[in-house]
């Protein structure tokens, strides 16, 4: 019996081997196994109403969080004072820019997720349907059989038996191709969604540094930084890593490292050289 606890890959899979035993029966019993055993696969699990409610709420979260980045922009367009410093010379402009950015891509991150969760609603409610025709398919094909033979029966199969196994048999491998339809459209979309929702979720850069020594103003100005020239989204300086390492390896200074560490941020020229130093301290040269 297959547990319910199963992989789609798992389910799939089983459903393959016993589309074999299906094939190859060449008794009553055999065949009234093999359905057995695939109606004993779970269904493909998951509700697409709750996939869609959610799905609803980060469509929700990115409007909200394009409204921020409006917000942000127009500060930016008013000025801002260019002698406020953060405790590692991150000026104020920088850091409006740099919430401003944050806010896009939050917005197209949370509209990326939404259609990914839509996408395997969809997915799903349609893996769920052929499921439901493949079983109902095998139960027929079930019913046609009846009940199954002694041991002595099983032994001898006459023609008129052999037509009606026949017969069910091709009926149940309608229902098993059903079966293995849904449990693929089930496994790709479920691989999709994790793999979409896996590489937003990488991208919130500025929350994987997790300490307290910088201000979070500086941690996401230096989440922010990019090479000179190119696209800013396409030219970060620190990697999601770079920046959980650097936080790691500052949660773990003693008072005078990390003085000496703030003192190099504060006195660096330019963002672009505040990266620098962090792409160091995450590879263990500073």
């Amino acid at each position: 019996m297959a547990d319910a606890g199963e992989s789609t890959t798992d389910r799939k899979q089983n459903i393959d081997r016993y589309i074999g035993d299906l094939a190859a029966a060449d008794s009553k019993n055999a065949v009234l196994e093999a359905i057995g055993n695939l109606l004993g696969v779970p269904a493909p699990v998951g509700s697409p109403s709750t996939l869609d409610a959610i799905a609803q709420r980060y469509k929700s979260q990115a409007d909200e969080a394009a409204d921020v980045q409006h917000r942000v922009e127009n500060v930016a367009a008013s000025g801002v004072p260019s002698v406020w410093v953060g405790s590692t010379g991150a000026k104020a402009a920088e850091v409006v820019a740099a919430a401003g950015r944050s806010a896009e891509q939050m917005s197209e991150a949370f509209r990326k997720a939404s259609k990914a969760l839509y996408d395997l609603s969809d997915a799903l409610t349609s893996a769920q349907s052929k499921d439901g025709d493949g079983r109902e398919q095998l139960r027929s094909a079930r019913t046609m059989l009846g009940g199954g033979d002694g041991f002595f029966d099983d032994m001898v199969e006459t023609d008129d038996e052999e037509s009606d196994r026949k017969r069910a048999q091709e009926t149940a491998g309608t229902g098993a191709d059903f079966l293995y339809y849904a449990a693929q459209e089930a496994d790709d979309a479920a691989r999709t969604a994790a793999r979409e929702l896996n590489k937003y979720a990488a991208e919130a850069r500025a929350g994987q540094m997790h300490t307290d020594n910088i201000s979070a103003a500086d941690r996401l100005v230096l989440a922010d930084v990019g090479v000179f020239g190119g696209p800013q989204e396409q030219n970060e300086l620190l990697t999601a890593g770079d920046l959980e390492r650097s936080g790691r390896f500052m949660e773990k200074m003693n008072p005078q490292d990390e003085a000496r560490f703030e003192r190099m941020l504060a006195d660096a020229k330019t963002p672009q050289e505040r990266a620098y130093l962090v792409k160091a301290l995450a590879a263990g040269m500073t």
